[in-house]
């Protein structure tokens, strides 16, 4: 549209911003640093609410983030490394000897996700339901530790129900947090 001065008015937008149009290296170091991120908020950031898995909720909605506006394939797994590397340096007390596990293990099984129901990731309830699905993984990964190696885990004392529910809710909570975030930047992209 031309403006009084007969010249086209300049759009304003910020799809510039967009990290599917960054150089590689750039994607992943920041892919690299959703991983650090999430550990620093596990270790720093103390929620309001007192249940097992509620630090699924950032973890969630980081590693989303990542997955949903990255060209890769395997984004959630450069995440999860770098989640997974940065929990194994000696400066965090975590008291879970085995963490970078459950961190690792969550990024290839969100890209499979990704990747074997491909029609529904434009979706909110989509990125609600994997975080659901994906978070409560922590769970089993741990029974699988306590099987093999003997460790206890105090949250799975009174049995796995209760934790596999709030690991369950903190998922979708997350998902929904990253779905929001997502799709409104997207709407916003569109209208700017």
């Amino acid at each position: 549209m031309k403006n009084t001065t007969g010249t086209l008015h300049q759009k304003k937008s910020i799809s510039a911003i967009k990290v599917r149009d960054w150089p590689a290296w750039l994607e992943i170091a920041f892919l690299a640093s959703l991983g650090v991120v999430a550990v620093i908020a596990h270790a720093r950031f103390r929620l309001p609410i007192q249940f097992h898995g509620r630090h699924g909720i950032e973890w969630m909605a980081l590693l989303l983030v990542g997955r949903i506006g990255s060209r890769y394939r395997w984004a959630s797994t450069v995440t999860s490394t770098s989640a997974a590397l940065t929990f194994m340096l000696p400066i965090w007390s975590f008291g879970d000897p085995y963490g970078e596990i459950t961190y690792f293990l969550a990024g290839p099984l969100m890209d499979i996700g990704f990747m074997l129901l491909e029609a529904w990731q434009d979706k909110l309830w989509f990125y609600m339901l994997l975080g659901a699905l994906v978070h409560p993984m922590r769970i089993f990964i741990r029974l699988g530790i306590t099987g093999i190696i003997g460790c206890k885990y105090a949250s799975l004392v009174g049995g796995i129900g209760y934790p596999l529910l709030t690991h369950m809710v903190s998922g979708l909570i997350g998902g929904f947090v990253a779905g929001t975030i997502i799709l409104g930047f997207r709407k916003f992209t569109r209208q700017a």
